[in-house]
């Protein structure tokens, strides 16, 4: 399901009407893609940290994607982990348990509660968790510059379709509004797309200022 293009009810020749509703779907398809690709990067990440589950929704949450796309993203990223499940090559290696010592299972099970080794536990899973959180932080960073970049090229060619119909500022925030973003995120995305907008259609700066770039001369003393 995608969201419902705000333009559906604006006055505009009807090949620019089904323009933009391709253009729609294609980004929100894209989105989903991206945000699916991110959230099984995620996933291998925190492999040894949380189960599957618990680290997609961890992912959702902290990327604010909400159904529908958050439907679309789930099972983009159960048919591919399938996928990878059914492929040999994909298949992840299984972790290599060692044995017991030589004193056998039992001996070893009895020195797991000794308070030298809970106490050690107990540090090792603070700082396990510690990680986890850095870890976690750093990754949100990478998926949500990628998602902001997804959302530039979307908003650019949207403007494209666009142009002459309204002004570049108007067709990003309906781009915006299409896809339903908002907070930091679609400011940054309407920042970035009007400045690339800028690359796109500014005339380029002359090297050289009027009168050759050089200061205007003092006059002649009299």
């Amino acid at each position: 399901m995608t969201p419902v293009g705000p333009l559906k009810f604006k006055k505009m020749p009807e090949a620019i009407k089904r323009q933009i509703d391709v253009a729609v779907a294609t980004s929100w398809e894209a989105m989903v893609e991206t945000h699916a690709s991110h959230a099984l990067r995620f996933i291998a990440l925190m492999a040894s940290r949380m189960p599957f589950d618990e680290a997609v929704e961890r992912y959702l949450a902290e990327m604010d994607v909400r159904d529908p796309m958050a439907s679309s993203v789930r099972s983009r990223v159960l048919v591919a982990l399938e996928h990878a499940e059914t492929d040999p090559e994909g298949r992840p290696s299984l972790p290599f348990h060692r044995g017991a010592g030589v004193g056998g299972p039992d001996e070893e099970g009895l020195r797991r509660f000794r308070p030298d080794r809970l106490m050690k536990g107990i540090a090792r899973k603070y700082r396990e968790g510690e990680e986890t959180e850095v870890w976690t932080r750093l990754a949100i960073a990478r998926a949500e510059e990628g998602i902001i970049r997804g959302h530039i090229d979307n908003a650019v060619t949207f403007a494209a379709i666009l142009r002459g119909q309204e002004d570049l500022d108007e067709a990003v925030e309906d781009y915006i509004e299409a896809l339903r973003l908002s907070g930091g995120r679609a400011q940054a995305v309407y920042q970035r797309t009007m400045a690339r907008l800028a690359d796109l259609h500014l005339p380029e700066d002359d090297d050289e200022a009027p009168g050759g770039g050089q200061p205007p001369s003092s006059p002649p003393a009299s």
